[in-house]
């Protein structure tokens, strides 16, 4: 019988005052391989699920190759004051940081997440 890894990480995430979508840079460390994973984001009250967009494009999963970086969009629309974020894949976990940060700017106020997998 083989075995079969499969790592799931949640996070809770505020939703900041006037946000309607937040951007979320997910990196991926890992210097020789790529990182297929599903991505799901639900408002953490009503549990209603949040559209997450890739240039445009409604996704689910996505896959990032070795050293490099995306930047998804997740819609705040329906969400209440809290959000949860979810990442799961097909493989043992190396691990996952998180790290929230606001700016402000000439384009305005600027909130992102970043997640960084290992």
């Amino acid at each position: 019988m083989t075995g079969e890894n499969f790592s799931v990480t949640k996070c809770s995430l505020n939703k900041r005052q006037g946000d309607q979508v937040v951007d979320i840079k997910i990196s991926n460390q890992n210097e020789e391989n790529a990182k297929t994973f599903n991505i799901r984001a639900t408002d953490q009250e009503s549990k209603e699920q949040l559209t997450i967009h890739l240039g445009g494009v409604e996704i689910d999963h996505v896959t990032i190759e070795p050293k490099s970086y995306i930047i998804i969009q997740v819609d705040l629309t329906n969400a209440n004051n809290l959000y949860d974020l979810e990442i799961s894949s097909n493989s043992s976990g190396g691990g996952m940081s998180i790290r929230q940060s606001s700016s402000n700017g000439e384009s305005g106020k600027k909130h992102l997440v970043e997640v960084v997998l290992r």
